[in-house]
């Protein structure tokens, strides 16, 4: 997934967050929720997904603090090509 295409898939969630009529802490637990048992599932491992998230959280409080953040080395960092090789 390239920056562009994460970015239109945020978009999307983000008008359908504000369609909803749920109240909001509703709609954010679920958001997270989603996250943690699609990522478990996945290739990436729940250990993995909480780094993510922890990730995801820095670089979200910095760019609301008006710091230089970004989420394209994340991106990268967190690629399948680049999680599914080992170090030995």
């Amino acid at each position: 997934m390239s920056e562009q295409t994460t970015q239109e898939f945020y978009l999307k969630l983000s008008k359908l967050f504000d369609k909803d009529e749920s109240k909001e802490h509703e709609k954010i637990i679920a958001l997270i929720r989603v996250a943690l048992e699609k990522g478990a599932q996945g290739k990436m491992g729940i250990f993995t997904v909480c780094d993510v998230l922890a990730e995801v959280r820095k670089t979200t409080l910095n760019m609301v603090a008006g710091k230089d953040a970004s989420f394209e080395n994340l991106l990268e960092d967190y690629s399948p090509e680049k999680l599914n090789k080992t170090l030995h």
